[in-house]
């Protein structure tokens, strides 16, 4: 296995999209696929499941910021050289919610 720490962002991103490393033990709690990645840019191919509802039937918002944290997080590394890193420190969201009549 190669030695990731010579390597840059873009390197390692790139192993992981191939199954090259190991993913993060939080990555078998929340499935999905990450594609191979460009400079800035990753996509993460992801089907919310049945337990990733909330009580109304509709996808949990904490799972969705966790793909939007992983993707953000994963296009920020591919831009690294060597021996950087960048943890997030901060993602914030506003949504509104409007009632709707139950059908």
């Amino acid at each position: 296995m190669p030695d990731t720490a010579l390597m840059n962002g873009f390197e390692l991103v790139t192993g992981l999209s191939k199954g090259i490393f190991h993913r993060p033990p939080m990555a078998d709690l929340l499935p999905f696929t990450l594609l191979p990645p460009g400079d800035g840019h990753v996509e993460l191919l992801a089907k919310p499941e049945a337990r990733f509802l909330n009580m109304m039937n509709t996808v949990h918002g904490g799972w969705i910021m966790t793909m939007l944290d992983t993707s953000m997080s994963l296009a920020a590394q591919t831009m690294l050289k060597p021996g950087e890193v960048c943890p997030s420190q901060e993602t914030s969201v506003y949504i509104r919610f409007l009632p709707t009549a139950a059908k």
